[in-house]
């Protein structure tokens, strides 16, 4: 068989196809080279090869003329970047926070902190608080001591409570007459409900993370507030709309911050995380403290309900404890405090007004050039850098201990104030304090606890009655992000309300002057029927006492406010009517006419002078009275 004869292609196609690669090889290289006009990154800026060693030409150039001093006008050179110093990091640490909402918690962040990266279908228990039992009601008559206020407190009342200061603060008149309801929060119910859980349920529901109660692995309860409400009962025995008391001015309260933040502050999360972590806050949230009074009359009711089998703790004591456990607290910031400016160098008081510099002088030093007659920062060997560093963690300093001059002062003002009321309202005793005291427990550690408000607002002869709710932190606060879709409503709001108590007992106020009747007569005399009543009247804070004869028909209590020792013992009463029933004795009729002009008929005997309120307003008097020293005769 003969060979097949090789073809012209089959023999040549390795060459072929080597000439047609390098034919494209280069027309990419003339396309990339000469056509696209290729371009490098020199700077900020792109320019085509061609230029490429121009420009670096010129680049080196414009170096070597900053090295030599030979700069351009109009140069801008980059500005220092300071680095924060051990000092102003402590600064930083030590100020107070700065009004502003911090941003929510994302996703991604806050499953790392609660376990919830890998799986956000979980669903968490809804705790549902009840509702406080509303207890007793105290009534107090005394008068607020203006001068024991501070100057800078008066002014943060003012900003706050413009209608209270102008009312009671800067009056005529200081007395006050307020109403005091009390209740009792089950702080054992309240914390089983924010650690329950429902398995049974369809999704089950889970406990809800402790971290989210109060920033803690161990959790806890917080109470952010309890809102009272009173109605008034009306002529006709019905009853007006509830009015929510208002917070007590002095006091600690968030009520105001809450309503006007917006939803998902993260901001007013943490304040009340960091400022309710604190046992002496949290108390000062249920059982408010009062401005400085005079008269220091009013007892604060037993911190329990008291328990069948409990010890029963008389009222005074245990607000005698709470007094000192309050100074213990006072004292040990104030040695926090005090150490804390210990180490930062010492006490530093602020400048005079016109100075900048805390020296006293009214101008700044001048500013330091550098050496060697070269740009800024340049000469001298950089020496001016490391003064200026020195010199900014000076100022840094100077301002920390300033603030904490300024922060130590108003604690000793305030340890001050306390050991000054305790003096007044217990002369007798030394308060038992120690720095080692063992703090208060805190709630999620106590079974209940009676709680109450102030208020200033009651008038005399009105009945009243009131309603508590528990405001309880809400753990789902800003954790929108990290809930399923259904349950992201929680969020809203930073705290959940217990469910409303019932109305409490009725509470009728006693007009301001009160009298009781000691002796008299039904029959006619010569000078008529009559009777003689006793008048009290709280003037100052001091009770004022007066008697007087009255006719059928007269009012009761006149106005001497001219006669030393005097006051108005004007009352809204009328003698009606004497007669002797035989049992009782002698019984006078009096009719009382209400602002309004309704009126009533009241009945008073002879007994009303051995009752509690007659002996604890006779003490007082007598209390109050000068002291009565013999004239000597000349010898």
């Amino acid at each position: 068989m003969a060979a097949k004869k090789i073809s012209f292609i089959e023999l040549h196609w390795e060459k072929m196809l080597a000439a047609v690669g390098g034919a494209v090889l280069v027309g990419v290289l003339v396309w990339e080279l000469v056509l696209s006009g290729t371009t490098v990154k020199v700077g900020s800026e792109s320019v085509s090869i061609g230029t490429f060693e121009d420009r670096l030409v010129k680049q080196e150039e414009a170096i070597e003329r900053k090295l030599n001093g030979d700069l351009p006008a109009g140069l801008e050179l980059p500005s220092r970047k300071s680095v924060s110093s051990a000092d102003d990091f402590a600064a930083r640490r030590d100020a107070e926070l700065i009004a502003g909402d911090l941003p929510r918690n994302r996703p991604w962040f806050g499953g790392m902190l609660t376990g919830l990266a890998d799986d956000r279908n979980v669903w968490f228990y809804e705790p549902k608080f009840a509702a406080p039992k509303v207890g007793r009601i105290l009534v107090t008559r005394d008068a607020f001591d203006t001068a024991s206020i501070a100057a800078e407190d008066l002014k943060d009342f003012e900003k706050s409570s413009p209608n209270f200061v102008e009312r009671f603060l800067k009056s005529e008149s200081t007395d006050v007459t307020w109403a005091t309801p009390t209740a009792t929060v089950p702080l054992k119910a309240l914390w089983a409900e924010l650690q329950n859980e429902s398995p049974s349920d369809r999704p089950a529901r889970e406990r809800i993370k402790a971290p989210w109660t109060n920033g803690s692995d161990a959790g806890g309860l917080m109470i952010v507030d309890v809102v009272f409400e009173r109605r008034q009962k009306k002529p006709d025995g019905s009853w007006g709309n509830p009015v929510t008391v208002t917070p007590v001015v002095g006091a600690l309260s968030y009520r105001s911050d809450m309503s006007s933040s917006d939803v998902g502050s993260a901001s007013l999360r943490d304040t009340l995380i960091q400022g309710l972590a604190d046992i002496g806050a949290q108390m000062d949230i249920l059982q408010p403290p009062l401005l400085p009074m005079k008269g220091g009359y009013f007892i604060e009711p037993a911190s329990s309900s008291g328990a069948a089998g409990a010890p029963v703790v008389d009222p005074i004591v245990a607000a005698r404890q709470r007094d000192e456990r309050k100074i213990t607290a006072a004292r040990a910031q104030v040695d926090r405090t005090a150490k804390q400016l210990e180490e930062k160098g010492g006490r530093l008081d602020p400048p005079p007004p016109g100075s900048n510099d805390g020296t006293g002088g009214g101008t700044a030093p001048p500013k330091d050039r550098g050496g060697g007659g070269g740009p800024p920062g340049m000469g001298g060997g950089g020496s001016m850098k490391k003064e200026k560093r020195d010199a900014e963690g000076q100022e840094v300093n100077k301002a920390a201990r300033i603030a904490l001059t300024k922060k130590l002062d108003k604690e000793k003002a305030s340890l001050k104030k306390l050991e000054e009321a305790f003096a007044k309202a217990y002369p007798e005793e030394k308060p038992v304090v120690s720095v080692d005291a063992a703090p208060e427990p805190p709630l999620r550690d106590r079974d209940e606890l009676v709680v109450w408000t102030h208020d200033f607002d009651v008038q005399d002869g009105a009945t009243y009655q009131y309603r508590a709710t528990v405001v309880v932190f809400n753990p789902f606060f800003t954790r929108k992000d990290v809930l399923v879709e259904e349950q992201q409503p929680l969020d809203r709001g930073a705290g959940i309300a217990s469910a409303v108590s019932a109305w409490g007992p009725e509470i009728t106020i006693s007009d301001t002057t009160q009298f009781f009747l000691t002796r008299g007569s039904a029959r006619d005399g010569v000078g008529g029927r009559r009777v003689t009543v006793e008048l009290f009247r709280y003037i100052d804070g001091v009770v004022r006492t007066t008697s007087e004869d009255v006719l059928v028909g007269d009012p009761v209590g006149k106005n001497t406010a001219e006669k030393s020792g005097g006051g108005d013992f004007r009352t809204p009463y009328y003698l009606a009517d004497i007669f002797d029933d035989g049992a009782d004795g002698l019984v006078a009729v009096f009719e009382v006419r209400s602002a309004t002009g309704q009126s009533a008929i009241e009945t008073r005997t002879l007994a009303d002078k051995d009752s509690e309120p007659y002996r604890t307003l006779r003490d007082r008097a007598v209390a109050a009275s000068p002291k009565k020293v013999a004239a000597r005769e000349p010898k």
